[in-house]
């Protein structure tokens, strides 16, 4: 059958929101590979894109079958084709949704360091996200015995938990947004909280609140739910639509504070693009670090001072001894190193016991030495150049 305008209009949507989410999930492969963060995170978030394009797939041949007209209209045996290709397709866009949440999980865990609470938390919501939601694919194809007479409506069958299907559907979909909502409003809560330049705290709670874009959808999917009980056909359009806008925001959103570090590099090349010589200094973890630019010599020299009673911890060495293109006053940290770094909190949070140092306090000390020599282009009496 030709597509229905409603129909087409979804298949739009659907290809438009997949081709974004390749998009992003490529950028921020390419943003983790790069800094050498590629991690479990990663892996998962591709396969919720994979699962993604097979739900679209199972969509669009649904369409082809006659989904989107009114159930009235579908001859056998495409209306049976139509029902069974939603069905499947719906089945893995939640699992597709689940995932791209857990994905977000992990990727919390990693910045979130060793505070044992806050991953206690998080593990069990990541647990109970993809539980909850596999319950729900379970309860799309126990509804009727046989599991066939689901979209072949000439198997005599037997449906019995059509209640309890939409019931656990508002339980889902309402924890889906608890999830979302919690996910976007402890790191803000962290961040709010670390000794870091306003803009830099601004910026980190932007990136990290997207997920309430995805949140919103959400809420809008549960206002849609009543459509179960419709026609499978021509019935569930709003209900699939906001579906596929939860999941491929869900992958998007969680996706754009990884491509920070992407989006940095490439305004520091733009902006450096026609200066001569190099202008990233990189501050060592110990020794000396020699810059040369167009008119003279940089000399930098680090030392660090460790005391016996509590051992430096090694990621805040790490993170100053890759903080690049940043200005050494920086406070701590900058959002780069916060949002890729494993366990970059408890790092930062080591870092601000150093602002007590005059006073006395046990810490790390890190002292710099700048020696600048200019040298003159006029020769002197020896033939040698003036200084």
């Amino acid at each position: 059958m030709d597509p229905s305008p409603a129909a087409t209009d979804i298949l739009v949507l659907i290809w438009v929101l997949t081709a974004i989410s390749l998009i992003m999930v490529a950028l921020r492969v390419v943003a983790k590979v790069r800094i050498n963060q590629f991690r479990m995170d990663d892996i998962l978030m591709i396969l919720t894109l994979i699962l993604s394009i097979v739900a679209a797939a199972f969509n669009t041949t649904g369409v082809k079958y006659g989904y989107g007209h009114p159930d009235a209209t579908v001859p056998e045996p495409d209306a049976s084709l139509a029902r069974k290709n939603y069905l499947f397709g719906l089945a893995v866009l939640i699992v597709c949704t689940a995932l791209g949440r857990a994905a977000f999980v992990l990727y919390l865990l990693a910045i979130l360091g060793n505070q044992k609470w806050h991953r206690i938390i998080l593990i069990a919501l990541a647990v109970m996200e993809v539980a909850f939601n596999l319950v729900s694919v379970i309860l799309i194809f126990v509804d009727c015995t046989p599991s066939a007479s689901l979209w072949d409506y000439s198997i005599p069958g037997k449906c019995s938990l059509d209640a309890l299907q939409l019931n656990w559907g508002y339980f889902q979909s309402i924890f889906n947004v608890f999830v979302d909502l919690y996910l976007a409003v402890v790191p803000t809560y962290i961040f709010w909280h670390l000794k870091l330049k306003l803009a830099v705290k601004l910026g980190l709670i932007a990136l990290m609140s997207c997920g309430l874009v995805a949140m919103a959808a959400a809420l809008a999917k549960t206002v849609q739910l009543h459509e179960i009980n419709n026609g499978i056909i021509g019935g569930t359009m709003n209900l699939i639509r906001w579906g596929y806008l939860e999941a491929h925001l869900v992958i998007i959103t969680a996706s754009v504070p990884c491509l920070r570090s992407l989006i940095l590099s490439g305004f520091h090349f733009m902006t450096s693009s026609g200066h001569g010589g190099s202008r990233s200094y990189e501050l060592g973890g110990t020794g000396a670090f020699t810059g040369t630019t167009r008119r003279g010599t940089t000399t930098i020299t680090t030392v660090h001072d460790t005391s016996t009673q509590r051992r430096t911890d090694s990621r805040l060495r790490n993170m100053l001894s890759s903080n690049r293109n940043n200005n050494v006053n920086d406070d701590g940290a900058s959002g780069h190193h916060i949002l890729e770094s494993r366990h970059s909190i408890d790092a930062v949070k080591s870092s601000e016991s150093t602002q007590d140092l005059r006073s006395g306090q046990m810490g790390i000390q890190k002292q710099v030495d700048v020696t600048i020599t200019m040298h003159d282009d006029s020769p002197d009496e020896n033939g040698g150049f003036r200084q």
